[in-house]
């Protein structure tokens, strides 16, 4: 006798967007390279069957990094490498973090009049020994993105009296 997996996939509504700003956020570390970091709105879900009166939301995102070292941080061009073996390359753990400027938040506007303002937080860099295709040395970078949502008073209303999906 065969037996066979049943998988149920939860199905998902997916709300569009306007990007309104997604802004590169500028840190100075302590090996002296800036890190640019950007957090990009990829797709907004909300799972099907969702109660009336209430309002949640997944996303789908990416993080995008770019670094500027100075001279004497640049090596020998190399191939990409996997998790692990990055994680036991670091050669400088948890570098002290200057932000330069200001931390922006992305804005993103939803088709139901929803702002989401997205802003990711900067927890941790450590630099390895490896570098890139061009030699810029590749950075461990742990992010943290802060959700906070503007919605109007008349939606909210709305939410409240189960008259939105």
């Amino acid at each position: 006798m065969e037996l066979k997996e049943e998988r149920k996939f939860a199905e998902y509504d997916f709300i569009d967007f306007d990007i309104i700003e997604e802004p590169w956020n500028l840190y100075k570390l302590e090996d002296q390279s800036i890190l640019k970091t950007r957090f990009v709105l990829i797709n907004v879900l909300k799972e099907k069957g969702t109660p009336k009166g209430t309002l949640e939301f997944g996303f789908q995102s990416t993080n995008v990094l770019g670094v500027i070292p100075p001279p004497e941080l640049i090596g020998v061009p190399s191939r990409p490498y996997g998790p692990e073996e990055l994680e036991s390359s670091v050669v400088a753990e948890d570098l002290k973090i200057d932000r330069i400027g200001e931390e922006r938040w992305n804005k993103y506007k939803l088709k139901n009049e929803i702002e989401l303002n997205v802003k990711n937080v900067l927890v941790t860099v450590s630099r390895t020994n490896k570098f890139d295709q061009r030699g810029l040395p590749v950075y461990l970078v742990n992010l943290q993105a802060i959700v906070k949502p503007k919605i109007p008073k008349e939606l909210r209303e709305k939410i409240k009296k189960g008259l939105v999906e």
